[in-house]
């Protein structure tokens, strides 16, 4: 007895290590395993080594398959995907911006996808099925995304504005050049002597607000811009 679980330690010590090295592998190695609990409320969680984790987008889609949750860490560069293992096995089809489709199975609740790179988002479509004397029984796909992108980063076809060095509200990259010709042009659409003293616009111009203390003087469309842009600035920015 004594002898075969010494046979058993080698194999499991070998897997060990192959699991490990794997974060300087290409994207899609795996690692399985039983139920892992369920995830906190929060979409996205800070951690004080800087690091964060942010829990899949299901885009508010009634699961059709087991799948639970999944996560993507930063810290390890890894994704999670739970199921509620009531499938004996899973199937999986990934991609990502620049990559076609590649598909892998899972037996167990849960698969450990690393490295996950960073600044991208994934897209996983996740089936449960059973085998049966006809071949297998499947569930519909199931699908949900990762944005591997820091928080405050934008989202893909955004920029920060940059009106002034702290301004990180997320708009076209038109519009960021626009602000940065607004900036080059401040001066001369001032008057001095104007009612409002020295930040007071020429006649055509109004203050561009995008805080309260902006006052470069823009034409009131770009201002217009500038008040959606600030609306629509929690939709364009990773949390």
């Amino acid at each position: 007895m004594k002898n075969y679980a010494k046979l058993l330690v080698l194999p499991l010590c070998l897997l060990i290590f192959f699991v490990a090295a794997c974060g300087s592998s290409p994207d899609g190695q795996t690692t399985n395993g039983p139920l892992k609990a369920a995830p906190a409320t929060l979409s996205m969680a800070l951690h004080s080594n800087g690091c964060f984790s942010r829990y899949g987008d299901s885009g508010g889609q009634v699961h059709v398959s087991d799948f639970l949750w999944g996560r993507f860490d930063s810290c390890n560069g890894q994704i999670t995907l739970s199921t509620s293992g009531k499938w004996s096995f899973h199937q999986v089809r990934w991609s990502r911006p620049g990559l076609s489709e590649t598909q892998f199975s899972f037996d167990g609740a849960w698969t450990i996808f690393q490295p996950a790179s960073a600044e991208t988002v994934y897209t996983f479509k996740v089936q449960g099925c059973n085998h049966n004397v006809f071949g297998t029984d499947c569930s519909l796909w199931d699908t949900v995304t990762f944005a591997t992108y820091n928080p405050g980063e934008c989202h893909p076809g955004y920029v920060w504005r940059g009106a002034f060095d702290s301004d990180h509200v997320c708009v076209i990259p038109a519009t960021r050049a626009q602000a940065a010709y607004d900036n080059s042009q401040a001066s001369s659409r001032v008057n001095p002597q104007g009612a409002y003293g020295p930040t007071t616009c020429l006649q055509g111009f109004v203050w561009r607000g995008t805080v309260a203390s902006d006052h470069v003087c823009v034409t009131p469309n770009v201002r217009s811009q500038v008040m959606y842009d600030n609306a629509h600035a929690a939709e364009r920015v990773y949390s």
